[in-house]
């Protein structure tokens, strides 16, 4: 009977305050997008590219250019490009060793 009752309360709780932010159910995150270059694609562009006396965000700089023009050879079917900042948290692990 409790549990009724304390129901009974919550129904005219959400009717007079409305539903809080708490109430609703969690968005989803946003997934990769289908069109993006895969993260393996990231990595081997890397090992594709001279990397010599250059910092990590040159790196990622060149990284990004060589995908470029690897997509733009694609034509119509060309998929997205990380930005540079992507890029590097996708070779962090590859650039720190």
């Amino acid at each position: 009977m409790k549990a009724v009752f304390d129901a009974g309360k919550m129904i005219e709780r959400f009717n007079q305050e409305g539903n809080k932010r708490s109430d609703r159910p969690a968005e989803i995150g946003r997934l990769p997008r289908k069109n993006m270059v895969s993260h393996q694609d990231v990595i081997e562009a890397l090992y594709r590219i001279d990397k010599e006396g250059m910092s990590k965000y040159r790196i990622c700089q060149e990284v990004r250019n060589f995908l470029l023009k690897k997509e733009a050879a694609r034509g119509a079917r060309a998929k997205e490009v990380y930005s540079v900042k992507q890029i590097g948290r996708i070779l962090e692990t590859e650039l720190n060793k």
